[in-house]
């Protein structure tokens, strides 16, 4: 299992460019729909929600970034 858990790569990528939005229900309908459309899991939204956090904290990308280097 992933790090965040029932996300796909695709709705990594659809999520990546909503950087910084914190809740679920802040994202566009459009989005969700997106998302949801790809794989619904009831963990979905939750999921959604921590991957756009750890993209928006600054000390997490900086500790992922060293440890490409």
């Amino acid at each position: 299992m992933s790090m965040y858990g029932s996300l796909t790569k695709r709705q990594m990528t659809l999520l990546k460019p909503h950087a910084g939005t914190f809740d679920w229900d802040d994202l566009p309908k459009e989005t969700q729909q997106q998302v949801l459309a790809i794989r619904d899991h009831e963990t979905t939204w939750s999921d959604a929600q921590r991957y756009l956090g750890d993209l928006y904290n600054p000390h997490f990308v900086d500790a992922a970034f060293r440890l490409i280097k």
